[in-house]
């Protein structure tokens, strides 16, 4: 299939970028450059298909010339967890879960539906730009559907899904690469993705971009201090593109590591002299993501609208406590990494230094949500940062579980009853926030909507999924913090009401004399409006 193409800039930047002794970095680097080349491909006078089949194919190619010697078995690993996590998301739940999940899709088919060159987010948002808001997880959706050929239901369930199998490679890949590419780094790193609620509970609400945001980011932030370490332009360079990726795809997360990398980076340079030489090797990597991330920076706006900062610093206000770790996180992971902290601290103190600096910054960065004192925080996001507590943990627990495998041996069989539990539950909690039932895809795949018909809908049921799976617009859609101040008043020519409500909203004037029965199956049922009167006002959803 021609979606296998889409690994083919991981194939060649592996063995120019990667770390020389693990592979596991393939799928970052392939997500990462799609991510990144997406803006750059928009300036080409051309629909991307062949564009992209060509730096696919060419890069695939190419890249094989490169490769001295197979993938590492423990990469290999890495990547069967990825697929079969992948593999168990995608058929745990009939569509993507959440009003975000719909969303996204949705932007996706914008994005398709464009051939990668969209002027507007129409029909998602009654957007007459397209800037703002970054698409990268919405980009891998877009590029599965159109080389792998599949419909926008199980695009969208991939899509989605890719990201948390990408984020189990990022979490390995990076404690790896911090521990000098050891094999224990990529067990700790999975065993830390699959024993903690969050980064995977985001697969709930449809929460991908925040996942492939920490995928991304977290390995950013690993290269950058071997980049301090080895003065090496590989390493800047891998910095670079997993920081653009990161920027072009949910930027709270790379924005929290820069934060609470700051201090640490000053500390290390005062103690360590040596590292210095590294320095110039780092801001060049930052200026070589901020180039990356060019064609998207020039359009960005100069701030969010007010609704949006006030929404988010109300949101910020509300989270930012420290009770928010654990609610992300769950207990166990929190009680073992003291444990290894204590025991490290013990043992060899000095190995726990940067770990639990890196912990502390980022528990001030939930605390600074209260007031909101440092630029960006309305970025911030503090359940968002709370999550990269769990990449510190993580270093501990590498560290004391090095060269102590029957310990190690007792700690992976616990966690994997514990995690086997909490993320069955997450699967369960994944079902009940699908919005569209079998009743719903059949009402939807047999409706004749005119083009640009706008269709009158709840917030929470199946509605969502209109703009994706039929590629029209509706009155309430799932709206980003960046388009806050979107209002417009619409007379719809249809209505929807879908066959299960997760969010118990039901604010449609249908059935009533507006309104004439189509097509109904159990509680999904679409309308004709008759009423040529009848105005919605099309605002974001708070």
């Amino acid at each position: 299939m021609l979606v296998v193409l889409l690994l083919g800039p991981g194939v060649l930047l592996q063995p120019l970028l990667g770390s020389g002794k693990r592979a596991v970095e393939l799928p970052l680097y392939a997500a990462a450059a799609w991510v990144v080349a997406f803006w750059w491909l928009r300036l080409l006078p051309l629909e991307w298909t062949a564009p992209v089949i060509a730096l696919g194919a060419a890069s695939l190619v190419g890249g094989l010339f490169f490769w001295r010697r197979p993938p590492d078995p423990g990469s290999a690993l890495v990547w069967i967890a990825g697929v079969a996590l992948l593999t168990v998301l995608a058929r745990s739940a009939l569509v993507a879960p959440g009003v975000d999940g719909a969303m996204h899709t949705g932007i996706a088919r914008v994005l398709a539906d464009a051939g990668g060159h969209p002027a507007t987010f129409r029909p998602m948002w009654p957007v007459d730009v397209f800037r703002a808001y970054p698409v990268g997880q919405p980009t891998t959706t877009a590029l599965i559907a159109r080389l792998g050929g599949l419909g926008w239901r199980e695009a969208g369930l991939v899509g989605h899904a890719l990201s948390y199998a990408l984020v189990l490679v990022g979490f390995a890949a990076a404690v790896s690469r911090w521990n000098g590419g050891a094999a224990a780094g990529l067990a700790v790193g999975v065993a830390a993705v699959l024993a903690a609620r969050s980064p995977l509970y985001f697969w709930t609400w449809g929460g991908a971009p925040n996942a492939l945001g920490i995928a991304f980011a977290l390995p950013a932030f690993a290269a950058a201090a071997d980049v301090l370490r080895s003065k090496s332009w590989r390493d800047a360079a891998a910095c670079a593109l997993f920081s653009a990726g990161a920027l072009l795809t949910h930027p709270v997360s790379v924005i929290a590591l820069g934060w609470a990398g700051l201090p640490i980076l000053g500390g290390a340079l005062l103690l360590r002299p040596e590292l210095r030489r590294g320095f110039p090797a780092l801001l060049a990597a930052g200026a070589a993501a901020s180039l990356l991330c060019a064609p998207y920076l020039a359009g960005l706006r100069a701030a969010l609208p007010p609704e949006g900062v006030a929404w988010a610093r109300a949101f910020l206000r509300e989270t930012g406590t420290l009770g928010t770790v654990p609610r992300m996180l769950h207990d166990a992971p929190l009680v073992l990494g003291a444990a290894a902290a204590v025991f490290v601290l013990a043992a060899r103190p000095w190995r726990a230094a940067v770990p639990l600096a890196l912990a502390a910054a980022l528990a001030l960065l939930v605390l600074n949500g209260r007031v909101a004192a440092l630029p960006f925080s309305v970025l911030l996001y503090p359940d968002r940062i709370a999550v990269l507590l769990l990449f510190p943990i993580a270093l501990l627990a590498a560290e004391a579980l090095a060269g102590r495998p029957r310990i190690a041996a007792v700690a992976a069989a616990a966690l994997a009853v514990h995690a086997a539990l909490l993320q069955g539950k997450m699967l369960g909690a994944g079902r009940e926030h699908a919005l569209a039932t079998e009743a719903d895809l059949r009402v939807l795949s047999s409706s004749a909507l005119p083009s640009g018909c706008w269709v009158a809908n709840n917030y929470g049921d199946a509605g969502q999924w209109i703009p994706a799976l039929l590629g029209r617009p509706i009155t309430v859609p799932q709206v980003n913090v960046a388009f806050f101040d979107l209002s417009l008043d619409v007379h719809p020519c249809a209505a929807y009401r879908g066959d299960k409500r997760v969010y118990h909203l039901d604010a449609l004037p249908c059935p009533g004399r507006a309104c004439e029965s189509v097509a109904r199956d159990g509680g999904a049922e679409l309308f004709r409006i008759v009423d040529p009167d009848l105005a919605v006002r099309v605002v974001a959803p708070r």
